[in-house]
């Protein structure tokens, strides 16, 4: 009687170009059921972990959120919008002024620098390796009833999910 080895299994075939395996949120976070687009990865206030984001994709561009509510933004205002999965640019948002349960924002700000000061050069993400914390450039109307805008900087976390 002659025993063959066992079948070995073939190798998984290389993703397609510009596909990219990614977890949710963390290092040991559920990988993600299919191939990742460039895009889908790097998009603002996405939960998509990779360790090389950075370097495979670039330094995330500011996103520009308009407001029409006039209250002076702060650290840890709530953010809201119609949607919960956008692409965070040029978005309409509300702004509820002061901490609010995760479950009524689509995002909170963690730091804010007023319409007079520098914008504020870097912003520290609350999952490394995500898009899930930005740069934002808020824009808020004139307090004052005018047609002049003021533009606050402010770094954002997207909230998704556990």
């Amino acid at each position: 009687m002659v025993h063959s080895a066992p079948p070995q299994a073939l190798p998984e075939p290389p993703p397609p170009s510009g596909c990219f395996d990614a977890r949710f949120k963390l290092p040991d976070g559920p990988r993600s059921p299919h191939c990742v687009r460039g895009e889908e990865l790097c998009a603002l206030g996405s939960p998509l972990y990779r360790q090389d984001l950075d370097r495979l994709r670039g330094r995330p561009h500011e996103a520009r959120l308009i407001t029409n509510d006039y209250a002076r933004p702060q650290r840890g205002g709530c953010l809201t919008t119609d949607s919960q999965f956008l692409p965070w640019n040029n978005v309409f948002v509300t702004y509820v002024p002061g901490e609010q349960p995760a479950a009524a924002c689509n995002a909170t700000l963690d730091k804010v620098s007023g319409p007079r000061a520098s914008p504020l050069a870097s912003c520290t993400a609350l999952h490394p390796g995500t898009r899930l914390t930005f740069r934002a450039t808020l824009v808020v109307p004139d307090p004052a009833g005018g047609r002049h805008q003021q533009e606050w900087s402010a770094c954002v976390t997207a909230i998704t999910g556990a």
